[in-house]
């Protein structure tokens, strides 16, 4: 009988064959591609996976070991492009943050709305909140309506104003 016939009839021992037969070409396969050898172990895997889930559609036009470095190396591929798309994804992310940051502190300032503004300054106008006093190193405090001290006796840049 077949190795993908007996594959396909559930036989462990002549998946485990398969195995054994191409597992070091498609790791070295998936640690060139992925570029380190922690990916490179957690890649086989998941195309072994993929080619017993896959085995149907082997027609046997090709060897069985053509097949499963063909199934690889897509899988591999499939692997850089989402790992490329994510690293991109970030890379805009970082970009966009430090366009924003390059701009004047005026401008960033203004480009907030009048109750974020009043959020990041840490007095809010609302009678509820005067009490609330952000310390300059980002905490909030209770003390005065005035906001006289800040933790250690000094009044904070951002606690100044009266409300």
């Amino acid at each position: 009988m077949d190795l993908v016939a007996r594959i396909q009839a559930g036989d462990v021992d002549a998946f485990e064959t398969l195995y054994r037969q191409h597992s070091a070409k498609i790791y070295t396969l998936a640690s060139r591609m992925a570029g380190s050898a922690e990916d490179g172990e957690d890649l086989p895997q998941e195309i072994f996976l993929q080619a017993y889930r896959k085995l149907g559609s082997f027609k046997g036009d090709s060897a069985l070991g053509t097949w499963l470095y063909r199934l690889a190396l897509n899988h591999c591929l499939d692997f850089v492009r989402s790992r490329q798309a994510k690293m991109n994804k970030l890379t805009e992310t970082l970009g966009r943050r430090e366009r924003r940051s390059s701009r004047p502190r005026a401008a960033r300032r203004r480009s907030r709305g009048s109750i974020s503004s009043a959020r990041s300054s840490g007095c809010l106008k609302d009678a509820a909140k005067r009490s609330c006093c952000t310390t300059s190193k980002g905490s909030t405090t209770r003390k005065s309506p005035t906001c006289s001290a800040s933790r250690k006796g000094r009044r904070s840049r951002r606690c100044s104003r009266r409300g």
